[in-house]
């Protein structure tokens, strides 16, 4: 369907993309999230654009993971789409909507989740000595964006507060 933005959004789901998320393992269904569509056909979509979609339906993640997402609530994205950055990110842009998977199978996609919005960090981070181990050797035991930088509690490493702590942040592996 073309919505008012005029981008298309396709309202084709791929059955094999829910048949592999986390969610369908557990039973949980279409009318988990989509609880405002009790009819069909369903009734027409009230959003403007993609964006305007998603950040309506990612708020459904905190029935389910009320703690990830308080915490995610005081991060550097939600302060950023406080000041206005509708496109920082939000639940199903790090985890999926329909494709849900677990976070860090394989521990890779961590970084190239974050990679997605932080192309020359991540670049940076695959020349490092961390970045090696885990994208060439597949070593498991090196230190993701997350083990850094939080994972849904993401804080401003640019704050002298991070900065004081990062000898010890450091100091938990080394």
């Amino acid at each position: 369907m073309t919505l008012p933005s005029g981008e298309v959004l396709s309202l084709y789901v791929s059955q094999d993309a829910l048949d592999h998320s986390v969610h369908s393992s557990k039973g949980i269904e279409c009318e988990a999230c989509h609880n405002d569509i009790t009819t069909y056909p369903h009734p027409a979509l009230r959003y403007q654009s993609k964006r305007e979609l998603s950040r309506a339906f990612y708020q459904t993640c905190e029935k389910c993971h009320s703690v990830n997402y308080a915490k995610a609530q005081d991060s550097m994205h939600a302060q950023a789409a406080e000041a206005g950055n509708l496109d920082a990110p939000i639940c199903t842009d790090c985890h999926g909507a329909h494709d849900v998977r677990p976070p860090a199978e394989p521990r890779s996609s961590i970084s190239e989740t974050c990679g997605q919005c932080h192309t020359q960090i991540v670049d940076t981070y695959r020349q490092s000595i961390h970045g090696a181990a885990l994208m060439a050797d597949e070593n498991p035991d090196v230190p993701v964006c997350t083990d850094c930088h939080g994972v849904h509690n993401i804080q401003d490493p640019r704050t002298a507060q991070f900065r004081v702590s990062e000898p010890e942040l450091c100091a938990g592996c080394h």
